[in-house]
């Protein structure tokens, strides 16, 4: 990623399941999140992503319906920059958009 990918760029990994080395029972899928701008990741951290390959009883889990709004979020504020007002930002919507909102 250091090497190869544009100053700024998002890159998202998503997995189709946990690897076997991990004794788990559930069917959470892992999302890394890397960026080569460490505020960009900063944004998503406070949504409650954390570091490290391995989730603990306390890491928040993220539906995948939230995922658009979680990132719409954080490159919004990352354009806004630093300091700026959190309530202008488009909202994190946990569990997706609602259906009524698509039909005008």
């Amino acid at each position: 990623l250091t090497d190869e990918a544009p100053d700024g760029s998002l890159v998202l990994i998503l997995g189709d399941h946990q690897p076997p080395l991990l004794d788990t029972r559930s069917s959470e899928t892992p999302l890394h999140v890397l960026s080569t701008d460490p505020t960009l990741v900063d944004h998503v951290r406070r949504h409650g992503l954390t570091d490290g390959l391995v989730r603990t009883d306390g890491t928040p889990t993220l539906r995948q319906e939230g995922l658009y709004s979680l990132l719409v979020r954080a490159l919004a504020a990352h354009d806004a920059g630093p300091g700026a007002d959190s309530t202008a930002l488009p909202p994190y919507r946990p569990e997706g958009v609602s259906p009524s909102l698509l039909v005008r």
